[in-house]
């Protein structure tokens, strides 16, 4: 799974990191657009009680704004792996500062799901 989401990312941007971002690359990159996408959980659930349901996420940062028609297309291209949904639940954008800068940096994780069957 993270092999196929990892590279639907790529996809659309380039600079896709799995779990966090290290730190040497925040000196390396110079606009903090990029995206963090990981293993968020995995709990009992589905139609069988052996059934488990586990949950991924993709985090958007992007300097100043995050355009509506990318987070639609982060979306679609990751619903588009085969068995992995959109999550039921809110989103929220979260906002910091870049450094020591005037730049304000939107941030929003959008969270996936896929049953994984068992006997």
């Amino acid at each position: 799974m993270r092999n196929k989401i990892n590279e639907k990312l790529i996809e659309i941007e380039p600079k896709v990191y799995y779990g966090m971002i290290p730190d040497n690359a925040l000196k390396d990159i110079d606009d903090w657009n990029y995206f963090v996408f990981g293993q968020e959980k995995i709990r009992k659930g589905g139609t069988s009680s052996t059934d488990l349901q586990g949950y991924w996420y993709v985090t958007i940062i992007r300097e100043n704004f995050i355009p509506d028609d990318l987070v639609l297309d982060v979306i679609d291209k990751v619903t588009s792996i085969d068995g992995l949904r959109l999550a039921d639940g809110d989103y929220e954008y979260d906002y910091i500062q870049k450094g020591s800068t005037n730049i304000i940096v939107e941030i929003l994780q959008l969270k996936f799901t896929k049953t994984k069957k068992r006997c």
